[in-house]
């Protein structure tokens, strides 16, 4: 989708470039031509042709702005990149209307004029860039702090998850040496008793040997 909206994107500006380009043609065309020469029918035929690319390039502008309207997978980032770059192109073909009603109101305009007016614009245009990059930046800027911000409560949840997974560990261990603890203090307990049971069984043969001694001492004698 995203592919399709920077081929649209492309023609329509290629469609707004050669519209301006044609403009600029014509009204270069009117500011050398000699009009004690030209006939007005060849005037008002080159009159209708710059209208011509001026409502072509309008149409692209409305076109490129319908395009970014129904794109609805563009990032506001991203539309507000377009929208900039269309404002430039508004920008650019105020300039060729304003040369154009000069020439249509028969106030005529030099080449000079036409060079100087060139200029106006490129020096607006470059000022209208600085902006831009201005604009630009600050929203990268803010991209980047969203991103650092989304970055860092991922990382303090990913800290409180591995918190709680240390306190259920060392739960785990608790209990594991409980257990131990446990187990420790049973195996002791049957410890004493077998060597409890060992020396009562020690005095048991003890007394057994002592009686039997007894007994044969008494029969043989006595």
């Amino acid at each position: 989708m995203l592919l399709d909206f920077e081929e649209r994107w492309q023609k329509l500006n290629e469609e707004y470039l050669s519209s301006v380009t044609s403009l600029e043609r014509q009204l270069k065309w009117f500011s050398s031509c000699d009009p004690t020469v030209e006939s007005e029918v060849t005037r008002e035929k080159e009159l209708k042709e710059c209208n011509k690319h001026i409502r072509g390039a309008e149409k692209a502008i409305v076109s490129l702005q319908q395009l970014i309207r129904d794109s609805y997978n563009l990032s506001d980032s991203e539309r507000n990149t377009h929208r900039i770059q269309i404002s430039k192109l508004k920008t650019e073909l105020e300039g060729f209307k304003k040369d154009y009603q000069a020439i249509e109101n028969n106030n005529g305009i030099s080449l000079d004029v036409l060079k100087s007016n060139s200029n106006e614009r490129q020096q607006l245009l470059h000022g209208q860039h600085i902006i831009d990059s201005t604009h630009n930046a600050l929203l990268r800027g803010k991209q980047i702090i969203s991103e650092t911000e989304d970055t860092a409560v991922h990382t303090a949840n990913r800290l409180n998850q591995q918190g709680q997974q240390l306190e259920i560990v060392l739960d785990d261990l608790q209990q594991t040496n409980y257990t131990q603890d446990r187990a420790r203090r049973i195996m002791l307990g049957m410890a004493r008793r077998m060597i409890t049971d060992r020396i009562i069984q020690f005095f048991i043969v003890i007394i057994e040997l002592l009686i039997i001694g007894i007994l044969i001492w008494y029969k043989f004698f006595k």
